[in-house]
């Protein structure tokens, strides 16, 4: 195990423990074994994680600004071509609509190179709905049956809240859809009056999760540091064989 301390200082340390228990019969002798400082490389993994945290934060808002401008700019361009069409009235306008055409032809290509414009789905249609309409779309896509729930899931969630389990949802869904090599995947979204609770199972490949990092083990750590953003924790299950079971759960008190 390995620990975070505070000396009496206020210094913080990374103590790595190796110990195991002696017993003689039924009674315990104590510990044998040794505690280590990795203080250097547990600052260093925290260092790490914090920028992870950031990178996906400073990624997030740059969706968000694009799909501001999406919804702003060229929304509000094609709104005005579809006035200037309207204006047409009788006569010959061939130069006139050849212009419209290419323009409409140009915003078109704008707006499938924008992001997706989760930010917007989440706001207008909540976390349950935007969830389901995604792993319909993904079902569709992979051909890959995917039984989705959700209960009692507040259509008022925090926005910091409803994103993070929504890209937590997509990378465990996509995970266990390309990678399990499973038929079947089932997702829940759940709600209590203390926290939203999220689990992906599938019953493909597995993988150990004392051995290599799997195929997909990027997209794992990155679930745990989007967890992490809003105080939430994740359970991942897995053994050869017997598929995958990813959890996570956000407190809808902060600090709970």
């Amino acid at each position: 195990m390995a620990y975070r301390v505070r000396d009496p200082g206020g210094v913080e340390r990374w103590i790595l423990d190796t110990g195991l228990p002696r017993f003689s019969g039924k009674n315990f002798d104590g510990y044998v074994g040794s505690a280590v400082d990795i203080t250097r490389l547990g600052r260093a993994h925290a260092e790490l994680s914090n920028l992870s945290r950031q990178l996906m934060q400073a990624h997030e808002r740059e969706r968000a600004a694009l799909a501001t401008t999406l919804r702003e700019d060229l929304c509000q361009r094609m709104a005005a071509l579809t006035l200037r069409l309207h204006n047409l009235e009788g006569g010959t306008h061939d130069g006139e609509v050849a212009a419209i055409n290419q323009e409409l032809v140009s915003l078109i290509g704008e707006i499938a190179a924008a992001p997706d414009a989760v930010h917007q789905r989440l706001e207008l249609l909540g976390l349950s709905t935007a969830a389901r309409g995604f792993c319909e779309d993904l079902s569709g896509r992979y051909d890959v049956a995917i039984h989705f729930q959700d209960e009692d899931v507040p259509g008022d969630l925090p926005s910091d809240i409803a994103l993070a389990l929504f890209r937590v949802l997509q990378e465990a869904t996509v995970n266990a859809v390309v990678h399990s090599g499973a038929g079947e995947v089932w997702v829940s979204v759940r709600g209590t009056d203390a926290e939203i609770r999220l689990q992906v199972v599938d019953r493909g490949v597995g993988f150990d999760t004392e051995g290599a990092v799997p195929s997909d083990g990027i997209g794992l750590v990155a679930i745990r540091e989007r967890l992490k953003l809003v105080d939430g924790h994740s359970r991942i299950g897995s053994r050869p064989g017997e598929g995958t079971r990813v959890e996570a759960w956000v407190p809808l008190r902060r600090g709970a």
